[in-house]
């Protein structure tokens, strides 16, 4: 975490608006609090981010929110500012409180059953769909950034932290080229092999992270994880070496044909496919896959 960032106490008053009232969230970003709307006792999520951190991308983040407001699984942004709080200046995004995380039900459940992982996917694949289509890779899946609303939207899943987020779009709305020797993008366990690589993302990328994601949800862990290496480089290499492993051996018949065939569908898209989100629907649902249905959307 960035060392000038400093937690906030319970009970402080955002820009006249906001009271905290407990801490739900921290990271390399800054902090994630639960508040109170002063006029209307409204509960609501505030991210803070220290105004000087090199990176800057809750700014990033909200300009995403409101170009996709009102689609499939966004949360809605209620304000954005600057707030200035023991000497430190941060800015703040204000967006709706949202309920448990993918993950936080993984710790709840150890493992999901697989028609759990099945609705899931299907649930997923509807929200990174109109992600795509409006030009953006996500560039962070992971079941932690999927949670479920509140109240009369409990069943509802939503998506956060577009902090990382980049259009895969051009202003002549063409696909931006191949970039190789990239830098790692995006959390490690979840990353496919072609970020491993140095190759930049692109839609093949979000959907093969959702594919660990959902063997992640079913079984409870990656073949990947808790790995004893001497250095972080190691480890690295070591996931990916296991990795391909998967890859190349139809998830070593450790995993149900949905993800498998979710999994070989996903690997085999090019740099610049448009995946066929109807086709990986019907996977999910266990529907009859035509060979045709391998061409259209491309």
């Amino acid at each position: 975490m960035n060392e000038t960032n400093t937690e906030m106490a319970m009970g402080t008053i955002v820009s006249n608006k906001y009271k905290l009232i407990e801490e739900i969230g921290s990271g390399s970003f800054g902090f994630v609090y639960k508040a109170i709307v002063m006029k209307n006792t409204e509960l609501v999520a505030i991210k803070f981010e220290n105004y000087n951190a090199k990176s800057k991308l809750l700014k990033n983040e909200a300009q995403i929110y409101r170009y996709l407001d009102g689609g499939i699984g966004i949360p809605s942004i209620k304000w954005f500012g600057v707030h200035e709080y023991n000497t430190i200046t941060y800015r703040y995004m204000v967006f709706d409180l949202l309920g448990k995380s993918l993950y936080d039900l993984k710790h709840e459940y150890k493992q999901f059953t697989e028609e759990q992982v099945k609705k899931c996917g299907i649930g997923v694949i509807e929200i990174i769909q109109f992600v795509h289509n409006k030009g953006y890779l996500h560039r962070d899946i992971k079941p932690e950034n999927f949670l479920f609303g509140l109240g009369s939207n409990i069943k509802k899943l939503y998506i956060i932290d577009f902090g990382l987020s980049k259009r895969f779009l051009d202003d002549n709305n063409n696909h931006i080229p191949m970039k190789y020797h990239k830098k790692f993008t995006g959390t490690i366990r979840y990353l496919s092999t072609n970020i491993h690589s140095g190759n930049e993302p692109s839609r093949r990328d979000d959907l093969i992270s959702v594919g660990y994601m959902l063997m992640f949800l079913l079984k409870g862990i990656l073949p990947w994880q808790k790995m004893q290496t001497s250095s972080k480089e190691d480890k690295i290499k070591n996931i990916f070496k296991i990795k391909n492993y998967y890859k190349q051996h139809n998830l070593a018949g450790e995993y149900p044909t949905f993800l498998v065939d979710f999994m070989n569908y996903s690997y085999n898209l090019k740099y610049d496919d448009v995946p066929n989100y109807n086709l990986i629907s019907k996977i999910f649902n266990n529907k009859k896959v035509n060979k045709i249905d391998d061409v259209i959307g491309k």
